[in-house]
């Protein structure tokens, strides 16, 4: 995703690619860390709960990125057509929420 923002010409699309890029490497972060948790302390609820609310966030996040990426794209390609406009403005909106 990295490279695909790295490669985008328009600033505002790259801006929005790396963004993404971001939410999902602190989620993965934060998997890791409570996936660290949950392995040191397996017997702890606590931990446990930590492990299962940071994989729903990696997975919300991860779930948006394909649609956020294919709206940039298609904005790229089609920069007069108002319904790829939308489509990347609604993806971003959804992958905000």
């Amino acid at each position: 995703m990295r490279s695909d923002a790295e490669a985008e010409v328009d600033v505002d699309n790259s801006k929005k690619l790396l963004a993404a890029a971001k939410l999902l490497a602190d989620a993965t972060a934060r998997m890791v860390e409570a996936a660290k948790g949950a392995a040191a302390y397996p017997e702890n609820e606590d931990q446990q709960q930590r492990l299962r609310e940071a994989a729903e966030g990696l997975r919300a996040v991860a779930d948006h990125i394909p649609q956020l990426v294919q709206g940039v794209r298609g904005s790229q390609a089609q920069p007069e057509d108002l319904s790829a406009q939308l489509a990347l403005i609604i993806a971003s909106q959804n992958f905000l929420q």
